[in-house]
């Protein structure tokens, strides 16, 4: 009877002591993914399941397949370069064949200082304001494009740009002589061409109050998260940090794209109808 007892006892307490495994996709999350490389400045790296944090029971390997061991899941680094990484959990891995880099998460260590965020006067709001970004494809061998900057000229004077809309011109390889030439993709089939937010496209010929229409639209829609933009220039190393924060009201996924404009390039348009600024 004792025996009996005592295993029922043992099956009891085997049972309590069983966990469920979380459940959901795998992931490699760090609080940095840009570092200096002093050998001091610490990115932390955690695994996590769904919403649960498993660092402490999973494996991270580096790029090479090599298991590593991370006090906390803390990394530095001593050389500028890539580091990469991935980990496994129980019969979960974060690599990835079908995907392009195999899925590894990537921390770039450089030999400057990161900047820190930019201050946030109000960190408990979460109401954010939405613009229209206009890219505007030129160039200044397209003779026809004045049209279009006609109309943005317009929407700067009523005061729909910066209220409700940003701008960037993109002199995206209409001709090679422009000395604002980009080669970076993407380039319209024709010129002058606009897009709102990078996917709905606009033609001059379409007329100013379809673009505000665009634009008011564009604006209308809800803003689900926030961006603040800390730049420092280091001048010996010739070297651009940006330091991006997200501040998000759900949760989601967000991508951040950034373009260096540069100021002070001059070069002469040309203007078929000799358009003018009314």
């Amino acid at each position: 009877m004792f025996k009996l007892a005592s295993l029922l006892a043992a099956a009891v307490m085997l049972f309590a002591c069983e966990k469920e495994d979380p459940t959901g996709d795998i992931m490699i999350i760090s609080d940095k993914d840009v570092i200096q490389s002093n050998g001091s400045d610490v990115a932390t790296l955690k695994v996590m399941v769904g919403d649960k944090d498993v660092t402490a029971d999973a494996v991270i390997y580096d790029e090479n397949n090599n298991e590593l061991s991370l006090a906390d899941g803390k990394f530095t680094a001593d050389k500028d370069g890539e580091y990469k990484f991935w980990a496994t959990y129980g019969t979960l891995t974060t690599y990835n064949k079908s995907v392009a880099g195999n899925n590894l998460f990537v921390i770039k260590a450089i030999s400057v200082a990161v900047p820190d965020p930019a201050s946030d006067t109000k960190p408990e709001n979460t109401s954010f304001v939405h613009r229209a970004f206009l890219t505007q494809y030129t160039g200044t061998g397209c003779g026809y494009c004045p049209y279009m900057m006609q109309q943005l000229f317009a929407l700067k004077d009523d005061g729909t740009i910066p209220s409700k809309a940003v701008h960037a011109a993109s002199h995206s390889g209409y001709n090679t002589s422009d000395p604002a030439k980009i080669s970076a993709p993407p380039s319209p089939d024709n010129y002058p061409y606009l897009t709102v937010d990078l996917s709905q496209g606009y033609s001059h010929s379409a007329g100013i109050k379809t673009l505000r229409s665009l634009i008011d639209n564009s604006a209308s829609t809800t803003a689900k998260a926030g961006l603040s933009v800390n730049p420092v220039y280091y001048e010996k190393e010739r070297l651009l940090v940006v330091r991006v924060a997200v501040k998000a009201a759900e949760a989601g996924i967000f991508n951040v794209g950034a373009w260096l404009l540069e100021d002070n390039i001059y070069g002469q348009q040309s203007d078929y109808d000799g358009i003018k600024r009314q």
